[in-house]
């Protein structure tokens, strides 16, 4: 079995549902962020994996269910929460592409108890069941993505008919605009001379990971005419939830220092391109990414001395204290705390 191979298994969306034993269970925004998080705090001290099933509550024994993939990373796109896993055998990947078993079911806790602590953390994944009879309803399939390294795959679907085998060309304009956008990104970002060389600027450990960014850049560019996009239109609560995701992220790293017009440039990719959160990249180092944690990532690689500090955050831009407009301005306040006015063309009365 290839090392690279990947399940992505939806197994949670926005929406609310009545369950017969457990009451309302409800998948809030709150809570997929409270899950991602717990996930990769690793709060549980060990990774959620996939089984054939749930739990048999009567079974004499516990913990000897085998692992048909271990999870690896927790996305969002749009409405569904995705876990993406390294399967175990081949012979679940294969029943996955076959259609044996199409959907997925969590098993999570809304408060788990941290075993080390004692202290209540949150709804936390613990496993998910892969089933044909899941109790939530909706939810896409799950898929086996491309095993190549190289391959870029991208999941468009719309929750009520998914096409994934339907590839059209990419509409030019809108791959321009991305590309574009991100070229003008990158050259922000380089433009500052290096520490190396006696500059403020990025390291080359640090240009490295642009070098990384520029390779994606490059994919993306070569294999435009097979991506694929959605047929028929992305609901409503989709476009909510992504928009709404992108905008926190980003004012996070506004927060850390990172200048908003570098963020603002990277928020019309994301809106305008939001299968940038699934669609998984394979690094140099081997590990795998989406392009959307990639594009926050570079950001948040920014030196520490290029970032704006919060009392600079009203303004990016610099006047000379010897212009005419900084004198002028000056002035304006001298006449002013001396009692004196200013009139309407200009002049000074004290």
């Amino acid at each position: 079995m290839d090392d690279n191979s990947t399940i992505k298994v939806p197994f949670f969306r926005l929406g609310i549902w009545k369950h017969p034993q457990y009451g309302e269970l409800q998948g809030t925004q709150e809570k997929f962020d409270a899950m991602i998080n717990n996930f990769r705090r690793n709060v549980a001290g060990r990774p959620p994996f996939i089984r054939l099933g749930h739990t048999n509550e009567g079974a004499p024994t516990f913990g000897d269910t085998p692992a048909e993939a271990w999870v690896y990373d927790i996305v969002q796109e749009g409405p569904v929460l995705f876990a993406l896993a390294h399967p175990t055998s081949d012979e679940i990947v294969q029943a996955i592409r076959a259609k044996r078993y199409r959907f997925a079911s969590p098993e999570y806790q809304e408060d788990y108890t941290q075993k080390e602590t004692g202290a209540k953390v949150g709804p936390t994944l613990l496993a998910i069941g892969l089933t044909n009879e899941p109790f939530l309803t909706r939810l896409p399939d799950t898929v086996a993505l491309a095993e190549r390294p190289d391959d870029i795959y991208l999941d468009c679907c719309d929750i009520e008919t998914k096409e994934v085998n339907k590839v059209t060309q990419a509409e030019d304009n809108i791959m321009k605009k991305l590309a574009d956008a991100f070229n003008r990104f990158l050259d922000v970002l380089k433009a500052t001379p290096a520490k190396d060389d006696g500059g403020g600027g990025m390291t080359d450990a640090e240009r490295q990971k642009l070098a990384e960014v520029d390779t994606v850049k490059t994919q993306l560019a070569a294999t435009q005419e097979a991506l694929k996009l959605a047929e028929g239109r992305i609901s409503t609560a989709e476009n909510t939830a992504w928009s709404s995701q992108v905008e926190r992220r980003l004012a996070d790293l506004v927060a850390k220092g990172i200048p908003p017009i570098m963020c603002e440039q990277v928020k019309s990719i994301l809106l305008a391109y939001p299968a940038a959160e699934t669609t998984m990249i394979k690094l140099a180092d081997g590990k795998e990414i989406s392009q959307a944690e990639q594009m926050y990532a570079t950001l948040e690689a920014m030196p520490e001395e290029q970032r704006i500090k919060m009392a600079q955050l009203g303004s990016q831009e610099t006047i000379d204290p010897q212009s005419p407009e900084a004198i002028k301005k000056l002035c304006e306040e001298d006449v002013k705390a001396m009692g004196g006015k200013i009139t309407e063309d200009g002049k000074y009365i004290l």
